[in-house]
């Protein structure tokens, strides 16, 4: 693509298509030429003055933020600007996109990289917690993961927009399938949506498609519950990792995971054991496997456009 500026940004190359804008590769267009991946928020989303507000709101709460865990959030669109923010940049991809690239070569998510990843995003998430931040918003979308094998959070700038406006459209969509289906009156902790995200994601891992259906009538413990005992050809999950699923998904439950803290712990047990072995290299080597020279492509590319 032809450079193209937005805000105080100029936008280089494509980076991820999400559902709730454009991520770019950008570079300021004042000061020292420092690579950012820049999203800029879909218009028909964005021109919402609700979700607009949002944003906009959590975007001052996370430039405060300096955490290695995450991709920090450095700059925002000017109010009147069309809504974008920048970010740190790391050579890598999203995680909605490596999850697609496992489904297109048919290379599934091995139960130790489920773990890595899961217990690595509760880190990252517990990390935001200590600094009085939720993300409320944790997607794949929201998750880099890079070609070294690290985890890094994007800010979470849509918390609370499914509350804030008409629940339709695909950015919604998306998000709906990572947050908690409640029992009527259920009292929650602050950190539910980030602890359900979490559980989600684990089990989108380790059953190869999203938790929650969408379906009228979802029934989360049912489909636990089958998703135990396996059906066809599939393996059924292990106990120990369906009782950390069952806390971190049924919330509003007597079980349920009162802090991300305790979720953390459970998945650092799970390692610790040694029944599973995850390493940083394990998934280094999935990302190398799924994106075939593109890591040293892209390095030499990086170096061109500074």
């Amino acid at each position: 693509m032809s450079p193209e500026p937005c805000g105080s940004q100029l936008l280089l190359e494509l980076f991820s298509k999400t559902s709730t804008g454009v991520v770019y590769k950008a570079l300021p267009l004042d000061g020292p030429p420092e690579i950012r991946l820049v999203l800029r928020f879909d218009e028909d989303f964005a021109r919402l003055p609700e979700v607009d507000r949002t944003v906009r709101k959590h975007a001052k709460q996370w430039q405060a933020v300096r955490d290695i865990n995450a991709l920090n959030l450095l700059e925002t669109a000017k109010p009147g600007e069309p809504l974008w923010c920048a970010c740190e940049y790391r050579q890598g991809r999203l995680l909605s996109d490596v999850l697609e690239r496992c489904k297109h070569e048919g290379i599934p998510l091995a139960v130790d990289q489920s773990v890595y990843l899961a217990e690595r995003l509760a880190g990252s998430l517990l990390s935001a917690a200590t600094q009085d931040l939720s993300h409320g918003c944790m997607t794949p979308e929201w998750i880099l993961v890079t070609f070294e094998g690290e985890v890094k959070i994007l800010p979470g700038l849509c918390k609370d927009i499914l509350a804030s406006h008409p629940r339709e459209g695909t950015a919604a969509e998306v998000l709906r399938r990572y947050q908690p289906a409640l029992p009527e009156g259920a009292r929650l902790p602050r950190n539910a949506a980030d602890i359900c995200a979490v559980g989600a994601l684990l089990f989108e891992f380790l059953v190869h498609e999203p938790f929650f259906t969408g379906a009228a009538g979802f029934d989360p413990a049912k489909r636990l519950e089958e998703a135990k005992k396996g059906e066809g050809s599939a393996e059924g999950l292990p106990a120990n990792l369906h009782g950390i699923l069952r806390r971190s998904l049924l919330q509003g439950t007597p079980e349920a995971y009162a802090d991300l803290a305790a979720l953390k712990a459970d998945l650092d047990q799970l390692i610790t054991s040694g029944e599973y072995s995850p390493t940083t290299f394990n998934i280094a080597f999935l990302m190398h496997s799924l994106f075939r020279g593109v890591d040293e492509a892209e390095s030499n590319a990086d170096q061109a456009l500074v």
